[in-house]
């Protein structure tokens, strides 16, 4: 989990699986990079160095990049090359089971891989909250005794602060009709994807040419 300011907005970050064991491979692939660039009786060949790089930027687009990242207004699902933002008045239903599930009141229901829970995790905490698609009410703001989030994981507790966020999101924005509630927008993540397939044309350009 990483909590951060971006200018006066408080931004929540979390991940699960495989952040870890992404930092570490990039690690490794960097040590190699530079084993190979550095030492110039390393017999590697230019294309096994891009091949290492293009290795290197699947191992952050896959298990470091992706990631839920609640903002103020709406909530952020981070994926591999494709980003969605989905405001918390917008949301109809929200469950974290092995990935995140999001439902909308514009029919929509979108997945961020980017953080979820075990199959075990999600038996120990039980269910609860409303049903997919199900409109969220005011009896969904609290679904837990304060005391009693220690029990649950902590899939299940963004789980719950999300439902409230969303509840609470509904309501204001049905006493405020007045004010329109922005849709839910993507985004393709052009700098992954920019550099995914540039390693990979050039890691196959210097193996044919070498």
């Amino acid at each position: 989990m990483t909590v951060r300011s971006e200018g006066v907005e408080k931004v929540e970050r979390y991940s699960s699986g495989g952040k870890g064991l992404g930092i570490f491979g990039l690690v490794v692939v960097a040590a190699i990079v530079a084993y190979g660039v550095i030492d110039r009786g390393a017999d590697f060949q230019p294309w096994f160095i891009a091949l290492c790089l293009l290795f290197g930027a699947i191992i952050w687009a896959s298990l470091v990049r992706p990631a839920l990242v609640l903002h103020e207004d709406e909530l952020e699902l981070r994926n591999i090359v494709h980003d969605r933002w989905v405001p918390y008045a917008r949301i109809t239903d929200f469950r974290i089971d092995q990935v995140t599930i999001v439902f909308t009141d514009e029919g929509e229901k979108y997945v961020g891989a980017g953080f979820g829970r075990s199959r075990r995790m999600i038996r120990r905490d039980g269910a609860g909250g409303v049903a997919s698609g199900g409109l969220f009410t005011s009896r969904f703001a609290s679904m837990t005794p304060a005391d009693d989030t220690e029990k649950h994981s902590l899939g299940w507790l963004i789980q719950d602060k999300v439902r409230r966020n969303a509840a609470g999101a509904v309501e204001k924005a049905e006493l405020s009709p007045e004010i329109p509630v922005a849709p839910a927008r993507g985004a393709w993540a052009w700098p992954q994807i920019v550099i995914l397939g540039g390693l990979a044309l050039v890691t196959v350009v210097l193996a044919i040419v070498g």
